[in-house]
């Protein structure tokens, strides 16, 4: 089992290689929570929890991987910066076809907003 570490400095300033922490969203008034992924508002009578940046492990790795969301402003481990590449995680980026272009764009990384109710 590795840890996972930023492989871009996309997600913060010097973040390249820095270790992600574990986190868990405990929602105290809400019974229901949904992550959207290219959106940054919720549905009608849904709270905004957090709103930020699709990420994912990297294709090229052949390990289990899900997208994720990571807050706009996102905390991790400094001085965690060995690069040892076990599990990476990188912004997901728009590949128009499957994906409607417009309202997404064509190589640029998606936003995500997670959502509770």
């Amino acid at each position: 089992m590795y840890g996972t570490e930023f492989e871009t400095n996309y997600f913060g300033p010097k973040s390249f290689d820095e270790d992600v922490p574990c986190s868990v969203c405990e929602i105290q008034d809400g019974t229901q929570t949904i992550m959207i992924p290219g959106k940054n508002t919720c549905f009608n009578e849904w709270q905004v929890k957090y709103k930020g940046n699709l990420a994912s492990g990297y294709y090229v790795h052949t390990s289990a991987t899900t997208f994720i969301c990571v807050d706009e402003s996102p905390d991790y481990l400094r001085s965690g910066e060995r690069n040892t590449n076990g599990k990476i995680l990188v912004e997901v980026i728009a590949k128009c076809g499957a994906l409607p272009c417009p309202p997404y764009h064509e190589g640029y990384p998606l936003t995500c907003v997670v959502c509770a109710k």
